[in-house]
C-alpha cells in the first residue's frame, strides 16, 4: 500500500494498509529472490523483509522494439504539428497525481511570449485535466495536449522533441518508478526531471550529465534551464551520454541476462 500511503489515499495505520502490509510481508518472506526496480525501492523493501542477499535491483528496459532516432527533417509528426523550427519540449506518458505537471505548466506560462519555445503534453490518466483546464483558461499559443499515441506511431513523437520533461512527485520516490525515462535515454534526448535530486532519475542524471533536476515549485530556475537549453549548440552531445547509459548498462539484453542470473542461481532452478 507504499503507494496510497505517499499519496494520502489510505493512512499508514489503517486497516486496509495493516492487511496490504501483512500480505506483503508473508509473500516476501517465502520468495527465493526480490527484484526492485531501482535502489531508493530496494531500501522501502527491505523494511518489510529479512534477507538481504536475495535483494536484486534490476531496472526496466526501454521498449527497444518500438523506439527509433528519426531525424527530424524526415520525421512525419513535426509537419503534421507544425513543430519546424521549434524548440520541443515534451512531456509524453501517464498524466498522474504520481508526476506532478504543475511546474512545467508555469513555466510554459511564463514562455508563452517566445515563439521559438513549444510544450507538447501526450498521453491520458487522472492528470490529464489539469493540463487540458489550464489550455482553456490560459489559451496559451505554446502548448499542445495529445493523447496517448499508437505504438507504432510513438517513436515519430518521442523523436520529435528536443529535451524530454520527467517529473516524479517527491512522496513518490522509493514507491513508483518511472519507465519512459529509459525511452528518452534510449533516444539520446536530454531530459529535464522535475523531482528530488534524491532519487533513482537524479542519481543517473548527475551522474552522466545527461540532463537538468529542478525541484517543484521552481519555476524561475526551471525558466532559465529551459532558455539555457534551447541556445545551447552541444545539445545532441548531451542526449547522446544518456543513451551510452543505456549501451552499456540498461539495455534489453544485459537486464535480461541479469534477470535470468537471478533465477537461475535460485535454489530451486539449481535442483532442477
Amino acid at each position: 500500500p507504499d503507494q496510497a500511503i505517499a499519496q494520502g489515499v489510505v493512512k499508514e495505520n489503517s486497516l486496509p494498509a495493516k492487511i496490504f502490509n501483512f500480505l506483503n510481508r508473508r509473500y516476501l518472506k517465502r520468495a527465493t529472490s526480490v527484484i526492485a526496480l531501482d535502489g531508493f525501492m530496494a531500501t522501502n523493501v527491505l523494511k518489510k523483509m529479512e534477507g538481504l542477499e536475495k535483494m536484486h535491483v534490476i531496472p526496466p528496459w526501454p521498449m527497444e522494439d518500438s523506439l527509433e532516432i528519426i531525424p527530424k527533417e524526415e520525421n512525419p509528426f513535426i509537419k503534421e504539428h507544425g513543430l519546424e523550427g521549434k524548440f520541443v519540449l515534451m512531456y509524453s506518458g501517464n498524466h498522474s497525481p504520481v508526476h506532478p505537471l504543475g511546474t512545467f505548466l508555469e513555466a510554459a506560462r511564463e514562455l508563452a511570449d517566445e515563439e521559438n519555445i513549444h510544450f507538447m503534453f501526450i498521453g491520458g490518466g487522472k492528470g490529464k485535466q489539469e493540463v487540458e483546464d489550464f489550455i482553456e483558461k490560459e489559451k496559451p499559443r505554446n502548448i499542445v495536449s495529445l493523447p496517448y499515441q499508437p505504438l507504432d506511431q510513438i517513436k515519430y513523437s518521442l523523436s520529435s522533441a528536443d529535451v524530454h520533461l520527467v517529473s516524479m512527485g517527491a512522496p513518490m520516490i522509493g514507491c513508483v518508478h518511472p519507465c519512459k525515462f529509459y525511452g528518452s535515454l534510449s533516444l539520446a534526448k536530454p531530459m529535464i526531471y522535475l523531482g528530488p535530486k534524491e532519487s533513482h532519475i537524479g542519481v543517473v542524471i548527475e551522474a552522466n550529465s545527461c540532463g537538468w533536476q529542478i525541484e517543484h515549485g521552481e519555476t524561475d530556475e526551471l525558466v532559465n534551464i529551459i532558455r539555457e537549453a534551447a541556445s545551447l549548440t552541444d545539445l545532441q552531445e548531451i542526449g547522446e551520454r544518456g543513451k551510452a547509459k543505456v549501451d552499456s548498462d540498461l539495455s534489453r539484453d544485459h537486464l535480461c541476462s541479469k534477470f535470468c542470473e537471478v533465477i537461475s542461481a535460485s535454489p530451486q532452478a539449481l535442483k532442477a
